[in-house]
């Protein structure tokens, strides 16, 4: 049997940079511009997915309601490419924890990208957070 995968199993591939993108929540509001985090994301599965690569489109949803909410909190998604879809973390981790089933998980996906999010509070003033996301593909 396979170890169990964790987000901490997908690091960085080499010396690449990461997109990044920063902004703050702010009374209640989040000032975030990600759209060359997405656009990254979206050539992706237009790059490596044959149907149904607007899968990506559901975590997006998900993330894109917590920027309008204001709710962000530090936390890491994965974004697995293959050629009939996009996954996700929990989805990924099935698919690397049962290789009898799938044959194998690295093979299958084309690339696999991480997302990043870090909200910090700001020491002048509780009422502010900065927000910092970070994109970049790992190994797969």
């Amino acid at each position: 049997m396979y170890n169990n995968k964790t987000i901490e199993d997908f690091q960085a591939i080499g010396r690449q940079e990461p997109i990044i993108s920063r902004g703050e929540i702010y009374n209640n509001k989040c000032n975030i511009n990600a759209s060359s985090i997405w656009t990254k994301l979206i050539q992706e599965a237009g790059r490596w997915c044959r149907d149904f690569a607007s899968d990506l489109l559901c975590d997006y949803i998900q993330i894109q309601k917590k920027m309008d909410a204001a709710t962000l909190e530090t936390e890491s998604h994965l974004f697995g490419f293959r050629e009939y879809g996009v996954d996700h973390d929990n989805f990924i981790f099935s698919r690397y924890s049962n290789q009898t089933v799938y044959g194998s998980a690295a093979l299958e996906y084309r690339a696999i990208w991480r997302l990043d999010i870090a909200v910090e509070e700001v020491e002048s003033t509780s009422q502010m957070r900065s927000v910092t996301l970070s994109l970049y593909e790992v190994h797969r």
